[in-house]
C-alpha cells in the first residue's frame, strides 16, 4: 500500500523518527483527550485495566487538566508525579499557582460525641498534598473505649496509629484503625478523664498507600 506525501505529514504530523527506529513527538499535542495506560512488563508494574493518565483540554473555556481516572470502578485516583527534577515554567505574561484541592471536612461524630464548638471550631479531618491525614478541633460528650468517627476510605492509615492528645483535666489516648475508626482508648497517667473536651489537634498520619 502507498500514500501520498501529504497524507502521510497529516498521519505523522508532530513526530519523527529517530535513527533508532523509535518515533517520538516533536512539538505540541493537538488533541482534545488523549489516555496512557502503563504497560503490564513496567517497572514499577501499575494497572492495565481501566486506570489511566489522562490529559484533557476544553476550548470552550481553555481549561487543561492531568487527572487519574479508574473506569471500571468510574472513580477518580490521587495523581503522583514522580521525577528527578520538575520546572514549572509560566508563558509569556501567566503565572503558575499550585492548590491541594483538598479541603477540611467536618467530622460525622457517633453519637453522644458533639463537637466543642467556638472558638476552636468543629472536629474535622483534612488531607494534604504529601498523603498525610490530619485531623483538628475539640470533641466532647463520650466515654472511654468508644468510637468518636469513623474515617472514609482513602483518608485511613496502613497500619494502626496512637496519639496522646489533651483532655480537659489531663490527658488522653485516642487511636485510629485502618478501617477509620478513630476511638478514645484510655487515659494516660498523669490526670481523669474528663468528658468536657478532648482535642484532636494532635492526630497526624500518612494515608493508606
Amino acid at each position: 500500500m502507498s500514500v501520498s506525501a501529504q497524507h502521510f505529514k497529516e498521519v505523522t504530523n508532530g513526530y519523527e523518527k529517530r535513527t533508532s527506529g523509535l518515533w517520538t513527538h516533536k512539538g505540541n499535542v493537538d488533541v482534545g483527550f488523549l489516555r496512557t495506560v502503563q504497560q503490564a512488563n513496567a517497572s514499577p508494574s501499575f494497572p492495565t485495566t481501566g486506570v489511566g493518565l489522562e490529559m484533557y483540554y476544553n476550548p470552550a473555556n481553555g481549561v487543561s487538566a492531568f487527572q487519574s481516572y479508574d473506569r471500571d470502578n468510574m472513580a477518580w485516583k490521587d495523581l503522583s508525579i514522580a521525577a528527578r527534577n520538575i520546572t514549572l515554567a509560566p508563558q509569556s505574561g501567566g503565572t503558575v499557582s499550585i492548590t491541594s484541592g483538598y479541603s477540611w471536612v467536618t467530622l460525622s461524630l457517633a453519637s453522644p460525641w458533639a463537637s466543642y464548638g467556638s472558638p476552636w471550631g468543629p472536629g474535622a479531618y483534612r488531607k494534604f498534598p504529601d498523603g498525610t491525614v490530619r485531623l483538628r478541633g475539640l470533641v466532647q460528650g463520650g466515654a472511654i473505649g468508644t468510637n468518636i468517627s469513623t474515617l472514609p476510605a482513602g483518608y485511613r492509615p496502613g497500619q494502626y496509629y496512637l496519639f496522646v492528645v489533651a483532655n480537659a483535666t489531663g490527658a488522653v489516648r485516642i487511636d485510629v484503625y485502618t478501617d477509620g475508626s478513630v476511638t478514645l482508648s484510655n487515659e494516660v497517667k498523669g490526670g481523669t478523664y474528663s468528658t468536657s473536651w478532648t482535642s484532636l489537634n494532635e492526630v497526624s498520619f500518612l494515608a493508606e498507600q
